[in-house]
Order: C-alpha cells, then sequence, then structure tokens
C-alpha cells in the first residue's frame, strides 16, 4: 500500500513539473517520472507522425509513436541538455517517421504546397468562423469538417493549430517542441487562424486548372 501511495504522490508532482526535472528524474531511474513525459507529449507525436506519413490510418502512425518513446528512453543519457527534450523528441519523431515513409515507399508531403491542391470549401456556419476562428475552433475541434480543414493546411499550420487548440500547449511548450522563438510560434499561430478561417469560409480555392 505504502508503495502505491508513493507511485500516486509521484504522479501527482511529476504532473506540475518541468521537461528538464522529469528528464534528470527519469535518468536516475524514475520510470514514473518517464511515464509522465509519454503522457506529456504522447499525443502530439502520434500527430506529428501521421502528418509526416501524409494521412492514412492512425495505427502506424501510433505504432511510430511506441518506437520513438522507446528510442528516446533508451538515448536519454545522450540528450546533452535536458531542458531540450522537447524538440529533441520533435526530431527523433520526424526522422522515424521518415524512414518509415521512405522504407514503405510513401510519397512524403512536400512542405508548402498543401494550399495548391484545395478545391473550395463548403463549410456550414461560416459566419461564426469568420467572426472569431479560435472560438469556432474549439467549438467544432471534435467534428470532421474541422479536421478536414486541418489536413488541407500546410504542415506549419497543422502542427501550431492541433497543439495550441487540441493538446492546449502554451506557446512557450509548443516553441520549445518544435525548436522555434516563441515569437516565431505566436506569428505563425496568428497565420494559422487566419488561414484556417479562410479556408472554412471558402476563400481558398485551388490554383490548378
Amino acid at each position: 500500500m505504502g508503495e502505491a501511495n508513493n507511485t500516486l504522490e509521484d504522479r501527482t508532482a511529476y504532473a506540475e513539473a518541468r521537461d528538464e526535472t522529469l528528464v534528470i528524474a527519469a535518468l536516475l531511474g524514475g520510470l514514473t517520472a518517464f511515464d509522465e513525459l509519454v503522457r506529456r507529449y504522447r499525443q502530439a507525436v502520434t500527430f506529428v507522425a501521421r502528418q509526416v506519413l501524409g494521412g492514412g490510418g492512425i495505427g502506424a502512425a501510433e505504432d511510430i509513436a511506441q518506437d520513438v518513446f522507446l528510442i528516446a528512453f533508451q538515448s536519454l543519457p545522450s540528450l546533452e541538455e535536458p531542458a531540450k527534450f522537447a524538440g529533441w523528441l520533435y526530431a527523433i519523431t520526424r526522422h522515424r517517421a521518415r524512414r518509415i515513409a521512405m522504407r514503405e515507399r510513401r510519397t512524403l508531403p512536400t512542405e508548402g504546397t498543401d494550399l495548391e491542391r484545395l478545391s473550395e470549401a463548403r463549410r456550414p456556419d461560416h459566419e461564426a468562423a469568420a467572426a472569431d476562428p479560435a472560438q469556432y475552433w474549439e467549438r467544432q475541434s471534435q467534428k470532421q469538417e474541422v479536421w478536414d480543414a486541418l489536413e488541407r493546411l500546410p504542415s506549419e499550420h497543422r502542427e501550431v493549430l492541433y497543439l495550441h487548440y487540441c493538446e492546449e500547449w502554451p506557446l512557450a511548450r509548443i516553441a520549445a517542441f518544435l525548436s522555434l522563438p516563441e515569437t516565431t510560434i505566436k506569428g505563425r499561430l496568428h497565420r494559422s487562424r487566419d488561414a484556417f478561417r479562410r479556408l472554412l469560409t471558402g476563400t481558398i480555392t485551388t490554383t490548378k486548372g
């Protein structure tokens, strides 16, 4: 009973701990600390893996996520700056997903070309989307049309919108994960919301034809 209580106390304390603290604890043998890192980043890692694979079923992305955390756990002693765990994990995720994609001869998404393939979007509640895209995102995030719109944005837009509104990450954590300055993330989020709004209101159309 005492051991169970200690584990519960560890989990409660670790939930509020910084990544750096969790990494150091994990290096000292604290498996509960690494479990918290997995819990904290699993959905984001799965999302990034799926984007690199070019969409498709969630199963392949989840398998990659498992591989990524195993690699991260085994390689943790090589992480020179524990505070940069998030960015390190992101790099591992993209590298692993790209290797799997190449092995399976998948077509890797080309950065920045998604908008060229869009057809005119016809989505419900256009007025609400135009008035407040952030609120519309929060209210509609579980609906298929929103996910469809998200998939049609460039990867840099997809990532920040997903991490901010679905994972509810603050800008600082997103910046750490993507290894970018917080000011860059702030500007990217603003542009992403605008692109998302324009997509939902049907103002982005394909440039082909």
